[in-house]
């Protein structure tokens, strides 16, 4: 399933980033899933390449990490959403 995404990774209007922010919570915002996000972040966020390090492994771990940072956006979207503040 193809998803309509702006080059700044949020949903566009056809997309359905509201129930993606829900289902992101659901799956992740209780215990376990934020035992899984500490071990993503440590992972991936807490991970330096050494110097040495070539092109492509550096574009796949900033992919890593791009992907850990948006399962947290939707996570706090979806609070946000649920709280009724605004962005």
């Amino acid at each position: 399933m193809t998803e309509p995404w702006s080059a700044t990774g949020e949903p566009t209007a056809g997309g359905d980033g509201g129930d993606l922010a829900a289902c992101a919570r659901a799956a992740l915002g209780g215990e376990a899933g934020a035992h899984l996000l500490r071990h993503l972040e440590r992972r991936y966020l807490g991970h330096a390449l050494p110097p040495s390090a070539g092109d492509a492994e550096l574009r796949h771990l900033e992919g890593q990490r791009s992907v850990v940072l948006y399962l947290h956006h939707l996570i706090a979207t979806a609070r946000r959403g649920s709280s009724g503040d605004s962005a």
